[in-house]
């Protein structure tokens, strides 16, 4: 299954490592452990968070959020 998750409301940037690096706030986590999880169990998991550019981790594709469509 074709998984889209979209965060387009945030207060800082954060990405897949945010969490472990510097902390943040549960919507974010949840966002971030709900990703991989999908993506471990081999849906396919394209994430819209405030990141920079478009990169793969963790089977999670992560995309800018103003990409989103």
């Amino acid at each position: 299954m074709k998984v889209s998750l979209y965060s387009p409301v945030h207060l800082e940037n954060w990405g897949p490592d945010t969490p472990w690096k510097t902390g943040i706030g549960g919507s974010e986590t949840c966002h971030i452990e709900v990703a991989e999880r999908l993506a471990k169990r081999g849906h396919d998991v394209t994430s819209y968070a405030p990141v920079e550019a478009c990169f793969y981790q963790n089977g999670v594709k992560w995309v800018p959020y103003r990409q989103f469509n």
